[in-house]
């Protein structure tokens, strides 16, 4: 009898554990692999990576010394899902490259995302990062207001609505099947505009605007 009672709750433990397994995998997020993605296409794992429930339109705040930014709709996600990429380059003063010099925020405040690299030696996002680049990958919601600005790098946006800023230095802009009120300036990139719905502004000094 103590044999059968044992049997019998080894095949319901397996049974139970195999079913919470199932429902625990039905109840993540479908989230698109980053490495698909336009921008960062070459990029290897994340050097961070963060989901974030909101309650109603998140508005995503994201500022990079020297990087991509790229955010794009999922229509399987109802929050943000945040991944940032750091990648190495050359530079004559090796010491500049540590990630300790750097400030990195990845949080949340009600439904205003945060994502940003800062300098902790100018104390903010005034400088060349010298040689390391900070790539933001942001996956978001249909409805998503933007506020995306970096010193060196590309911008794309696509497949959202709301209201959005977009603001660079150096780099190119893609805003793709955005609706909204949209501000794209950029000093010397070029920007690319396709399948827009509502008031677009945009600048550039020294670039082209292609529509």
């Amino acid at each position: 009898m103590n044999v059968f009672r044992k049997i019998l709750f080894i095949l319901l433990s397996t049974w139970f554990g195999a079913l919470f397994f199932v429902d625990n995998t039905d109840a993540r997020p479908a989230v698109t692999d980053p490495g698909t993605f336009f921008v960062t296409g070459e990029l290897q794992d994340p050097y961070r990576s963060e989901y974030f429930q909101v309650e109603g339109v998140p508005t995503l705040d994201v500022h990079t010394l020297s990087g991509n930014i790229e955010v794009v709709y999922n229509p399987d996600l109802d929050g943000v899902q945040v991944d940032l990429y750091v990648s190495r380059g050359f530079s004559f003063w090796p010491g500049r490259r540590s990630l300790e010099n750097y400030r990195i925020i990845i949080q949340q405040r009600g439904d205003r995302i945060i994502a940003s690299v800062e300098d902790r030696r100018s104390g903010g996002v005034g400088r060349d990062a010298g040689g390391v680049e900070f790539h933001f990958v942001i996956q978001a919601p249909r409805r998503a207001s933007t506020n995306l600005r970096n010193l060196h790098g590309e911008i794309w946006l696509e497949g959202v609505e709301g209201s959005h800023f977009l603001q660079n230095e150096s780099g190119g802009m893609r805003v793709s099947k955005v609706e909204g009120e949209i501000r794209a300036a950029s000093t010397s990139g070029n920007l690319e505009l396709d399948q827009l719905v509502g008031q677009v502004h945009a600048r550039t000094v020294s670039g082209h605007i292609q529509s």
